[in-house]
């Protein structure tokens, strides 16, 4: 929490810094359909991290929303 007021930092942990190359690898795991939990254990990475990621690609229209 930052002192004098009530808000503090999200994610501070999480990872916003990644190779080129671990982006392609999760996006093309996420456009054959796997989800961010199996991408996590197939890519040895934590699921928060890779939430960041999936995020990421939404945002730049790299991949779709997942069909839940």
């Amino acid at each position: 929490m930052i002192p004098g007021n009530n808000k503090i930092i999200i994610l501070e942990d999480g990872n916003f810094y990644w190779d080129v190359v671990r982006l392609d690898q999760a996006k093309e795991l996420f456009l054959k359909g796997y989800r961010p939990s199996e991408v996590s254990q197939i890519m040895n990475e934590k699921l928060i991290d890779v939430g960041l990621i999936y995020l990421h690609l939404l945002q730049t229209d790299q991949i779709k929303n997942l069909e839940v």
